[in-house]
């Protein structure tokens, strides 16, 4: 087994699909996982996004999952083997010093194991609210009684998991929120929001006027999104609850998503992948790893006008759907599940050359080299 010892300084929700997949491949006896907590260790959801490794006593690995191409500045490369970047450009690797450290990591979104070290981590906590809500997230039973958003019953692995469907009637689906922009550090970052904000709103009442009853979408709720979009606000705000939701996604049949802050790539592109749903998605800003492209696994737009275009493509043409839907079931399989992702991480740091391949009957994994 590979020897794995994670150093721990945050339960950040941008971290739990990492901690996931190393629980995952230490249940399955790939690895011996040992997580260490670090000095000044928080239990809270918004949190340092940024994990330390040590692989085989010998590689010094970090997994940054924040939404900014921009390197952590508590990173120094020179003290470091590996750096895996959920918000990659290509170009680090040729513009920075030392830049073939830098590999891809893959698709990000909130997702839990269970089997995950959840009620260790929540004991860790030095504040006592940290570690009520950490444990009640990491409880199934307490959190469904208990209607917790996120939470091991809501997010676990398997809850975004669907396979290839059509339907005769398509639903589409785009469910979003809004960025309050003075809330940005800069002025810039201001933009941005009032941009993101704007395509947001736009696609949704493109698609509502385009499809009518086969949409469904909107804006969450909140007191910003009804004083500056009270049009596109979601008349039903019970259906954003992630239990809920996720069910909602699985009747879906064509997703839609755009770019998330700094440009990220959005969890939910990850959620509608996981899914092996057909996906509208605005253009990509970040690379990830595996054959997985425009035109093959989503259909991109840059503008409003061409997200309702890109979606009656699909619309009109089931078997578009159904063969991107099984490129995407294969793609998560092979890449995104949080086992599959951190097991490809870890063939790049030991330098072999595997494969992953899934049993899809017994939800098993085996290895090639």
């Amino acid at each position: 087994m590979i020897e794995c010892k994670l150093f721990c300084s945050s339960s950040s929700e941008h971290l739990l699909q990492i901690y996931a997949g190393f629980s995952e491949l230490a249940n399955r006896k790939l690895i011996r996982l040992h997580p260490i907590r670090m000095p000044g260790y928080s239990g809270k959801m918004i949190g340092n996004s940024v994990l330390r490794a040590e692989i085989e006593r010998r590689y010094r690995v970090v997994y940054d999952t924040s939404d900014t191409h921009h390197l952590s500045h508590q990173v120094d490369l020179n003290e470091v083997d590996f750096y895996f970047k959920r918000s990659y450009r290509p170009e680090m690797a040729m513009e920075l010093p030392q830049g073939d450290k830098i590999h891809p990591l893959g698709l990000g979104y909130l997702v839990y194991s269970r089997h995950d070290f959840l009620y260790r981590r929540a004991l860790w906590s030095a504040d006592p609210r940290d570690v009520v809500v950490q444990l009640l997230r990491a409880n199934a039973v307490l959190s469904r009684l208990l209607m917790i958003k996120t939470s091991v019953f809501t997010s676990e692995i398997g809850r975004f998991e669907g396979t290839p469907k059509t339907n005769p009637e398509p639903l589409i689906l785009f469910i979003t929120r809004l960025w309050r922009p003075e809330r940005a550090a800069t002025a810039e970052k201001a933009d941005e929001r009032e941009h993101i904000n704007s395509m947001r709103a736009d696609c949704i009442r493109l698609l509502r006027k385009e499809f009518g009853a086969r949409f469904v979408g909107g804006l969450i709720p909140t007191e910003y999104a009804q004083k500056y979009y009270p049009d596109v606000v979601l008349e039903d705000a019970r259906i954003i609850h992630k239990h809920r939701y996720l069910n909602l996604m699985h009747q879906a049949d064509i997703c839609v998503t755009t770019a998330g802050l700094e440009g990220s790539n959005s969890w939910k592109l990850a959620e509608y992948v996981a899914a092996s749903k057909a996906i509208v998605a605005e253009r990509l800003n970040h690379f990830v790893p595996g054959d997985f492209k425009a035109g093959k696994n989503y259909l991109e737009f840059t503008t409003a006008k061409e997200c309702a275009a890109k979606v009656v493509e699909l619309y009109t043409h089931p078997e578009e759907r159904w063969t991107m839907a099984v490129r995407n079931l294969n793609y998560y399989y092979h890449y995104l599940r949080p086992d599959a992702l951190i097991w490809n991480s870890l063939m790049t740091v030991l330098r072999r050359n595997a494969v992953t391949i899934y049993d899809f009957k017994h939800q098993s994994l085996s290895k090639f080299s």
